[in-house]
């Protein structure tokens, strides 16, 4: 019999899951790799994104934004989130993945998706994967929670979407590609700016607007920046006393990440960073 956790044959700070998809309803076993607590010291782009670059004593380095997406090597659904798998027998399916229509949108492209994987497949079940997989499993995540977030009209997922897109420019980077890392961060731009005009969860605006402004300052697109900055601004005089507490909490973060990157744009200027991140400081 299968375990349900076992520990990782490539990396000792990996703990293996063995999951099963709730969308084909395959036995095929589908991996799912989850980080240690503490194995690996992890620093953040400017966009919040981890950096894996050093391990903990003790502990085997693993970069985990290369093995983070599970994917299911049957009908290749793929997603960073662990609950999105069964995990148990009588596990219920999850309520995202009950919309009517999902199965069937989703296997519909089940052929085309396997000519997609097909030099891959061997890989999909180890924490050492080629830099193509790495990004087709990302791009295959995408498009599932992108498709999910339409079906479910979900801003939560959107935003969800919207971070692994940010976890893929920054692995793109990292792979030395920065011309399509940064194709990619400007789409995200346009999404982000998109969520933050039309939703009203305050934890998506108030991450949207931060996030379309880091960009804007990252491009050197003061204009956009500075339109930004002064709304957040004006939301502080004007609204925050009247937020919820935990709102006012998230607030004062967010707000005090822009401050920072807004009063040292010359640091934030992609001209003079280090991919995404600091030279002074990865944090």
């Amino acid at each position: 019999m299968v375990p349900k956790s076992e520990e990782n044959k490539e990396s000792n700070a990996i703990t293996d899951f063995n999951l099963a998809c709730f969308v084909c309803g395959s036995s095929d076993i589908v991996k799912h790799f989850a980080l240690k607590p503490k194995s690996l010291k992890a620093s953040h782009n400017i966009f919040g994104i981890p950096v894996y670059q050093v391990s903990a004593d003790g502990f085997d380095f693993i970069d985990y934004n290369q093995c983070k997406v599970t994917v299911c090597p049957s009908c290749f659904f793929a997603s960073t989130q662990k609950q999105m798998f069964r995990q148990k027998v009588d596990a219920p399916l999850p309520k995202l993945l009950q919309h009517p229509e999902f199965k069937n949108v989703w296997m519909k492209e089940q052929e085309q998706r396997k000519k997609g994987f097909q030099n891959f497949i061997p890989e999909i079940a180890s924490v050492k994967r080629s830099s193509a997989l790495v990004v087709k499993s990302y791009k295959t995540a995408i498009e599932a929670s992108t498709t999910l977030a339409e079906l479910n009209n979900s801003v939560e997922l959107a935003w969800h979407t919207i971070t692994l897109r940010l976890t893929l420019a920054e692995v793109l980077m990292d792979q030395g590609k920065p011309e399509e890392a940064e194709a990619l961060l400007r789409n995200i731009q346009k999404k982000a700016a998109e969520l933050f005009k039309t939703v009203k969860n305050r934890f998506i605006t108030f991450r949207s607007g931060r996030l379309v402004m880091l960009t804007a300052v990252y491009f050197g697109n003061e204009k956009i920046a500075d339109r930004y900055f002064d709304y957040f601004q004006k939301l502080k005089s004007q609204k925050l006393d009247q937020m919820k507490e935990e709102d006012q909490k998230l607030f004062n973060l967010v707000f005090g990440e822009m401050k920072r990157a807004y009063r040292n744009k010359a640091d934030y200027f992609h001209e003079n960073m280090n991919g995404f991140r600091l030279k002074k400081n990865n944090d």
